[in-house]
């Protein structure tokens, strides 16, 4: 019954989720253009901001949007944070389940897209549940399908003590490393 409870808490947060990710597609240009160059964004904005990181991004996005001295180029790293990190404080803030407590899984914990380990996880923590599954299908371009809903258990960890985020992703054509 509890889990049936878990699945249907789910289903009633994903929507107002899901609207939340799809909306950081047309208003992360506007937001970098209200966000100072200090990195100050508006108030209102916090659903789409990163609670653990600023809007520049973390040091592998640094690294991947290198700093040439443009405005533009600041301009395109601050927008590809927030498409990469959609509606990450309101997953976090609103949607988000406190984990306590002992994670049961079943499946492959190991499963993964970077690296690449194909296979499925069922991780299920309190009032908290993810089904986390990546199987590779177009090789030559490193493609494969990546389904994760629920919300973000950590599979690497047996008794987590955080916040995780609602998930509604489902990608059919996610990159993997090896």
């Amino acid at each position: 019954m509890k889990t049936i409870l878990c699945i249907l808490m789910w289903l009633l947060l994903a929507p107002f989720d899901l609207l939340v990710n799809l909306l950081a597609f047309p208003l992360a240009p506007v937001i970098v253009l209200l966000t100072t160059q200090a990195g100050v964004s508006p108030l209102w904005c916090w659903p789409w901001l990163t609670d653990d990181n600023p809007i520049d991004g973390d040091a592998g996005h640094l690294e991947r949007w290198p700093d040439n001295g443009t405005r533009w180029r600041v301009y395109s790293r601050r927008v590809a944070w927030l498409w990469r990190n959609r509606g990450y404080g309101f997953s976090t803030r609103i949607t988000g389940v406190q984990l306590s407590g002992a994670t049961r899984f079943w499946g492959d914990r190991k499963v993964s897209d970077n690296p690449m380990h194909a296979g499925w996880c069922i991780a299920i923590n309190g009032r908290a549940w993810e089904l986390y599954a990546f199987y590779p299908w177009l090789s030559i371009l490193r493609r494969g399908l990546r389904i994760r809903i629920g919300w973000a258990i950590p599979l690497t960890i047996d008794q987590p003590a955080e916040t995780a985020m609602l998930k509604t992703h489902v990608n059919p054509f996610k990159g993997y490393t090896l």
